[in-house]
């Protein structure tokens, strides 16, 4: 059922993305100026990280419990895949109102860093 929903494997993959978004959000700590909202954004991303992680972790207990006790459960592959393209979309949505927010810096942030790196070459 997790497989099929695109919550672990794939490119396009929740749990994927949710990496990809984690190392971004250490990379702008690490490499840009403080950013406006970026504890907030870094606690969002915490917090939907924290969210898909327990409803996985629901998925899988329920249904372990439906192939161990015959309990039943109220998971289908559709259903699943509804959890995490929700969750998609909640990640997307915040990362892209955060970038957004902080674009004019981050790209200050990054011409200066190539014309740094330019002029170092010349």
């Amino acid at each position: 059922m997790v497989h099929v929903s695109g919550w672990i494997h794939g490119i396009g993959a929740l749990t994927v993305q949710l990496q990809y978004v984690k190392g971004e959000v250490a990379a702008m700590q690490a490499l840009f100026p403080p950013l406006d909202g970026f504890a907030e954004y870094r606690e969002a991303v915490r917090e939907i990280t924290a969210s898909a992680n327990a409803v996985l972790f629901r998925v899988v207990d329920d249904v372990l419990r439906q192939y161990r006790n015959g309990e039943p459960h109220r998971w289908t592959p559709r259903k699943v895949r509804e959890e995490c393209v929700q969750f998609q979309e909640t990640l997307l949505e915040e990362r892209n109102s955060f970038v957004s927010h902080n674009q004019e810096i981050l790209i200050k942030a990054l011409d200066a860093e190539s014309s740094a790196a330019q002029s170092s070459y010349a």
